[in-house]
């Protein structure tokens, strides 16, 4: 019994008499450790009696032999000892993994493969179908598909005799009549009779909703549901390609509300949302009359040839095809602000608001979305000038304002070369606020005449111009020597992020020189994220999965800025080797407005932690999102509730001075 404390045996001859304690007692000890329970015991014994051999099967013996011993008898019950042991494992072994596919998530069944009928469904793919084992039993796995889908199922597992192994979507029939979608792995077993098909399920429906909302969130305008930006530049590319094929015109129009801030300032931001969704209905009524509008995927109306979305702040936008003379935009143009210019009624107060409209005509005025927006832009200031609440065409008068624009970017390749940019550093803290984890890298530009100006100025420039790469470079310099500066006064595990963009990671030597830049200065390589954004990485990711796998090889961390709008796809996250997700703050915004909001966010937390992905969520301006996002798991927060970004002396003041218990954070604690 001392030895069986420190080994295991693989079998055990045991003796019947022994001085002090017997066989029968050591084995009855023996037997009562789970450990030791199902190690073979072969009593040995000059007892014929059976009294005596019952008492060894009673105390657990598995077989006994009689002395004098017949050695080769005994080797034969020691062999079959040992076998019918490993049988016995193996059996465990098969019933543990038995236990664990019935108790498992994914739904898995089995079936014929020469007849279909089904053999074996876990507790998961009963629960999902809604059918009893027994009913299941009895029908054939193609009577599941939904529709045609059984016969083209049907003969996809044709192929799958000569593969061995498919990966397959599918659509599931549940036993009440509705239906699912699925993914699965599907095996083919041909060593056994009658050939089996293992299928092993996944009830895609939960990603599939969640996908679907981040398409919405991402594509839609969430106050006045029309599409957004990224939506519009979508429809409105296809709609030029079809006008040059066919040889016609389209109009861009732009439409910005006259003293709109006026609004929010003496009404309130909730005055001033309300009055945007019903100054898009309004539009949408007109536009109507013409044509159709594009809202959302579950929409009943026709697909448009005409579209209206809200680019952000007041401004609308809306796309004219099909139109044979000049006049027709304009005629729409009218009627539009008409509408705009009837009064509203907005939380008891009357008030009247006009819009000022430009137009631009495909392809008089240019042949690219960027450049006729552009100008369309350019005829809507010219109309604000000739005293609002009309509309202009563009004229090459009226692009005065992009002359200031390329002055803009002429001192920008200045500031490049004379030292006028400066980095400052917004904090982000841990979950729990006790700590300042990290910050990030945000570039500042100190013109000569305008003062500070915040990327907002001059990041669409650079990134139009290419200059982008240039000011990239400086960026991730620059943090990279104040870390290294700092290195002495911070804690262990610091990291700095820096944006990287989608023109920067285009370019063949931006991972070699990155890996130059964590040689050159002494600072941990994880203590680097980059930070790429969602619709940058899709852009960049055909094909692309060693280039993240050589940007993860340079020790730097990788984050995915903007999670969520510029969704493509969620396999990506299974695929690319990605530390963090940086939650949108259009997401956290969204958490005031509803239950909605807040199930998406949630989600994402869940998906991130399924994937041992971090999370940071930026944009928290006040206790109310802090407290709804606290309890949705571990994460690092940025914001202004916390702190603005700033300049470096500042930034150390803050983090060697930094108390969570003072001030409006402690409410949250």
């Amino acid at each position: 019994l001392t030895v069986l404390e420190t080994e295991v045996p693989a079998v055990i001859l045991l003796d019947i008499m022994m001085p002090g304690m017997d066989g029968f007692a050591t084995c009855t000890a023996i037997k009562s450790s789970q450990e030791h329970s199902n190690i073979p015991v072969i009593m040995l014994t000059g007892m014929d009696d059976v009294d005596a051999v019952e008492r060894a099967y009673n105390c657990g013996a598995w077989d006994f032999t009689a002395k004098p011993i017949n050695w080769q008898i005994l080797k034969y019950r020691v062999r079959y000892a040992l076998r019918a042991s490993e049988a016995f494992r193996a059996e465990r072994r098969a019933a543990r993994l038995s236990r664990t596919i019935d108790n498992g998530h994914s739904e898995v069944l089995t079936f014929d493969a020469d007849t279909g009928m089904l053999r074996s469904a876990n507790n998961s793919a009963r629960k999902n179908l809604g059918y009893d084992l027994d009913e299941l039993l009895g029908l054939p796995f193609f009577s599941l598909g939904h529709g045609t889908a059984g016969t083209s199922l049907a003969l996809e597992l044709e192929a799958l005799r000569v593969k061995g192994q498919l990966n397959l979507t599918l659509t599931l029939l549940r036993k009440n009549g509705t239906r699912y979608p699925a993914e699965g792995i599907f095996l083919y077993s041909g060593d056994e009779k009658p050939h089996q098909v293992v299928c092993i399920l996944q009830d895609t429906s939960e990603r599939k909703r969640v996908e679907a909302e981040l398409h919405r969130l991402a594509h839609y305008d969430d106050l006045t549901k029309l599409p957004n930006r990224r939506l519009l530049q979508e429809h409105v590319r296809g709609a030029l390609a079809r006008a040059a094929r066919n040889g016609t015109r389209c109009a861009i129009c732009m439409l910005d509300l006259d003293g709109f801030k006026r609004v929010n300032d003496t009404l309130g931001h909730t005055a001033g949302d309300r009055l945007l969704q019903e100054v898009a209905q309004r539009l949408t009524s007109v536009v109507r009359m013409y044509d159709c509008v594009a809202r959302d995927n579950s929409s009943d109306e026709d697909p448009s040839v005409t579209q209206l979305a809200r680019l952000g702040g007041d401004e609308f936008f809306l796309l004219l095809t099909d139109f044979t003379e000049d006049s027709g935009p304009a005629r729409v143009a009218t009627r539009l602000l008409e509408q705009v210019a009837l009064p509203y009624e907005i939380n008891g107060a009357n008030l009247t608001i006009t819009g000022s409209l430009g137009i631009a005509i495909y392809p008089t005025d240019g042949d690219t979305l960027d450049t006729l927006m552009m100008r369309a832009d350019s005829a809507m200031y010219r109309a604000k000038q000739d005293g609002k609440n009309t509309f202009a065409y563009y004229t090459r008068e009226a692009s005065q304002n992009t002359l200031a624009r390329l002055s803009l970017e002429t001192d920008l390749r200045a500031a490049i070369e004379d030292g006028q940019l400066e980095l400052h550093y917004q904090p982000q803290l841990s979950d729990d606020l006790q700590t300042v984890v990290g910050v990030e890298a945000l570039v500042r530009w100190r013109h000569p005449t305008l003062g500070l100006r915040g990327p907002d100025v001059f990041i669409p420039i650079a990134e139009e111009s290419g200059l982008i790469v240039r000011l990239g470079d400086y960026v991730l310099e620059e943090a990279l020597r104040q870390l290294e500066e700092w290195q002495p006064k911070l804690a262990p595990g610091f990291k700095v992020s820096v944006n990287v963009s989608a023109l920067q990671m285009r370019q063949a030597d931006f991972l070699p020189k990155v890996s130059r830049m964590l040689e050159r200065y002494a600072v941990p390589r994880d203590s680097l994220v980059l930070e790429i954004t969602e619709s940058a990485l899709m852009s960049n990711a055909a094909n692309r999965l060693d280039w993240f796998e050589e940007l993860k090889g340079t020790g730097a961390r990788i984050a995915i800025d903007d999670f969520g709008t510029g969704y493509s796809s969620l396999s990506y996250l299974t695929r690319f080797p990605i530390d963090f997700l940086k939650v949108d703050r259009s997401f956290v915004k969204d958490l005031e407005s509803g239950a909605e909001g807040a199930a998406v966010t949630r989600a994402i937390f869940r998906m991130a932690e399924e994937l041992s992905i971090g999370i940071v969520v930026e944009g928290v301006e006040n206790e109310t999102q802090l407290q709804l996002l606290r309890p949705m798991g571990s994460c690092y927060f940025q914001g202004w509730l916390f702190s603005s970004a700033l300049p470096p002396a500042e930034l150390m003041a803050f983090i060697e001075d930094y108390d969570p218990v003072p001030g409006t954070v402690a409410a949250a604690l």
